[in-house]
């Protein structure tokens, strides 16, 4: 019974990795600019309605330099195929205007495990246009308190500067370790709402 079991959650795990891969298929190839993201507390009061997964809600970029909010996509204008369990990452505000409000950066779908996500995040484009997205592994801490975003190679972690570029006054630095071979992690979410465990709310001035 243990094998069968183990077995199972086996298939489960290769099931979830393929849908997750084939997430690209799905998406468009511009990021779509939804309406309503304009107002932090009006977004905040929709997450606070409902009960929330832990990638769910208010995420910070930059030292507050920007706001987004991780929540499901089940709009027609994220995904072409419906039944399809993924999030969007939607820009709510930044100290930039380069982007509007309501502009998703990209989609995460669940790869089997409760803390990690494959990461579709657009990143290619001329001035302040976004288009294609690259493949990354999104990380939830142990605390759920930041989200990290990593990849093994070089090229797809210079090239996630050019969307922080339009979101924040200067580059975002993070802290960028080494783990898993060659693969580097650079901190590039901070949970702001819900708080974490622990960690008291705070408002935030842009």
């Amino acid at each position: 019974m243990k094998r069968l079991l183990t077995s199972l959650t086996a298939v489960m795990v290769v099931i979830v990795t393929a849908l997750a891969a084939d997430l690209s298929r799905y998406i468009p190839s511009e990021p779509p600019v939804h309406r309503g993201y304009n107002d932090i507390d009006s977004v905040k009061a929709a997450l606070a309605s409902r009960q929330l997964s832990p990638v769910e809600g208010l995420w910070t970029i930059g030292g507050n330099q920007a706001v987004i909010v991780i929540e499901p996509a089940t709009s027609p204008a994220d995904l072409s195929q419906p039944g399809i369990t993924a999030y969007r990452v939607v820009l709510v505000s930044s100290v930039r205007k380069a982007l509007r409000p309501g502009t998703v950066l990209g989609y995460l779908a669940p790869d089997g495990h409760a803390d990690t996500f494959d990461a579709l995040i657009y990143t290619s484009g001329i001035g302040s246009l976004l288009s294609g997205t690259e493949h990354y592994t999104a990380t939830l801490t142990a605390d759920g308190a930041h989200l990290n975003l990593s990849s093994d190679k070089p090229r797809l972690r210079l090239t996630l500067r050019h969307t922080f570029k339009l979101l924040l006054r200067a580059t975002v630095s993070g802290s960028v370790r080494p783990s898993d071979g060659d693969r580097q992690s650079t901190e590039a979410f901070t949970k702001l709402y819900p708080p974490p465990p622990g960690r008291p709310s705070r408002p935030v001035y842009l």
